[in-house]
């Protein structure tokens, strides 16, 4: 999706786009999984569509534009926890920009592509740039909670609306709620499965927690008879969750398991990542989500049902008052910024780059409601829909659930006697205050300050002038 408007005239140029359709008046182009509704809604669109709440009309992530033929307007919707592919806005004298590629953003604008070094903190403590920054000045992303509105000349980011209603869960059954949270689940892993029934064998993502496992069980019980192709990624030091996972799948018929393991052979593709994810994002599981996309890309796979954004659904802040902006971000207090700007940005977008699409059962638009009516009952740490899964897994199955930590540990990326601290010195971006951090432990910090160097060098030789 790129296109060009013009800020005199308001005139629409698409310079590349998916499968653009007409609708009464609109120009309409979508990356996701619109609801068979969607295009009934498109032919009755009136210009009130703004104030649309889009995620009831999309099975998880989407991005959708719609231009306005008769006002020249542009307007930018998408899923309340990001896009499938990332959007970048930009102008210049006559016009103005939207890429799904930082590339071709910074081609069209015809400028000198600078590093945005005023707001490398946020970089080197977060791992990605808050709001609509990104790594070059003079190109903006598409924020969280915020949609795109393009008119006369102007850029404008519009609050998003979410509908969520209310329901009193102190007056719901320990029965009731547990059906409540099996149907949910049921119904939208089931959506997945069905965007899938083309596929040969249904490819999905497996650890040890929880997620990942509720999707298995839930498809395992829709599709008896179907084959499911289970996918993980492990390190060849620290804990390894594929041992629990592959024995997991072994407790199902007809489910095969495949795995990958990072080694330091995956480091050696540090520019690639980096081209792939454009900058968008580095945290150390960005190198188990290579690993995965590769294997699935070489085993043929068009697209994978995956376990993400679970945490962040079912937790109480991601619905609660936002606190005072922070400069620090954390999965603990932060978790609906965390899913925006990590969790989901390093699956979508590393899996499309590989031609792979990622299906999000999570982020049905039925989830988001039920994690927001039982917000206080899960508080931080998915406690009541641990409950719920606990009663429906099989017992050998619960036995091995329990993610344990380590399981994307920097480690298996280096030689015995690599010194990172020494190698971070090298680099002109260096500054002992970040790495001082130790987001992850003394040693485990340092690998990952020194990562976020060479990911940052890589960046600039990259996409900077």
């Amino acid at each position: 999706m790129e296109v060009k408007i013009d800020k005199m005239t308001g005139k629409l140029e698409v310079l590349q786009n998916h499968h653009p359709c007409e609708y009464a008046g609109f120009y309409a182009d979508y990356i996701g999984n619109p609801t068979c509704e969607f295009e009934k809604y498109l032919d009755e669109l009136q210009s009130d569509y703004i104030c649309e709440d889009f995620t009831k009309w999309f099975h998880g992530p989407f991005l959708m534009m719609l231009y306005d033929k008769k006002y020249k307007t542009i307007f930018v919707a998408q899923h309340l926890f990001g896009t499938p592919v990332p959007v970048y806005f930009a102008q210049n004298n006559e016009a103005i920009f939207i890429s799904t590629t930082l590339k071709k953003c910074k081609e069209y604008v015809r400028r000198s592509a600078k590093l945005n070094e005023a707001m490398l903190p946020h970089y080197f403590y977060n791992g990605f740039l808050p709001f609509q920054h990104t790594l070059i000045q003079g190109i903006y992303k598409l924020p969280p909670r915020k949609n795109l509105l393009i008119c006369n000349g102007d850029v404008k980011l519009m609050d998003m609306k979410i509908d969520f209603f209310t329901v009193d869960w102190d007056h719901v059954s320990e029965e009731d709620g547990f059906c409540r949270y099996q149907d949910t689940l049921r119904q939208s892993v089931n959506y997945s499965l069905q965007a899938n029934e083309g596929e040969a064998a249904y490819a999905m993502a497996l650890s040890s927690g929880y997620d990942s496992n509720c999707i298995l069980y839930n498809a395992r019980q829709l599709r008896k008879d179907r084959e499911i192709s289970c996918y993980s990624v492990g390190g060849d030091k620290g804990i390894d969750e594929t041992v629990q996972a592959e024995y997991i799948a072994g407790q199902y018929e007809n489910v095969s398991f495949r795995k990958a393991t990072v080694t330091p052979e995956t480091l050696t593709h540090l520019d690639e990542i980096v081209e792939r994810l454009e900058g968008t994002i580095y945290e150390r599981g960005i190198f188990l989500q290579y690993e995965l996309s590769h294997l699935l890309k070489e085993d043929g796979r068009n697209s994978i049902i995956c376990g993400e954004c679970a945490d962040q659904i079912f937790h109480q802040h991601t619905y609660g008052d936002k606190r005072s902006v922070p400069f620090v971000y954390s999965y603990g207090e932060d978790p609906f910024e965390m899913a925006y700007y990590v969790v989901l940005k390093k699956s979508t977008y590393m899996l499309q780059s590989f031609g792979v699409e990622g299906y999000y059962p999570f982020l049905e638009r039925e989830m988001l409601q039920l994690g927001y009516e039982t917000r206080f009952l899960n508080q931080k740490t998915k406690k009541y829909y641990k409950s719920c899964c606990k009663r429906f897994f099989p017992l050998k199955v619960s036995e091995k659930i329990g993610k344990s930590g380590g399981s994307t540990s920097l480690e298996a990326l280096f030689e015995a006697d690599f010194d990172c601290l020494k190698a971070s010195e090298k680099s002109r971006f260096f500054d002992d205050e970040y790495r001082l951090t130790q987001k992850y432990g003394v040693k485990e910090s340092i690998r990952d300050y020194y990562l976020s160097l060479c990911y940052l060098e890589s960046f600039e030789k990259q996409f900077c002038d």
